[in-house]
């Protein structure tokens, strides 16, 4: 799922071979290291898609 948000793009897609999701958000170029947590990104997401049916959860960040 992709797609133009109030805020540029935002983009959910499915990992293959795994149940996980890798999301693309656009950052503010002022954020030089934006806060990561469940709650904002969950925020983040809900501000920008409007789209309440899903929720993020257990982010897991790979380098």
């Amino acid at each position: 799922m992709s797609g133009r948000s109030k805020s540029g793009m935002v983009g959910l897609c499915p990992l293959p071979h795994t149940d996980l999701f890798q999301l693309m958000m656009k950052i503010d170029p002022s954020e030089s290291e934006p806060e990561l947590s469940e709650q904002l990104v969950q925020r983040r997401w809900l501000a920008s898609t409007g789209l309440r049916k899903i929720h993020l959860y257990s982010p897991t960040w790979w380098l």
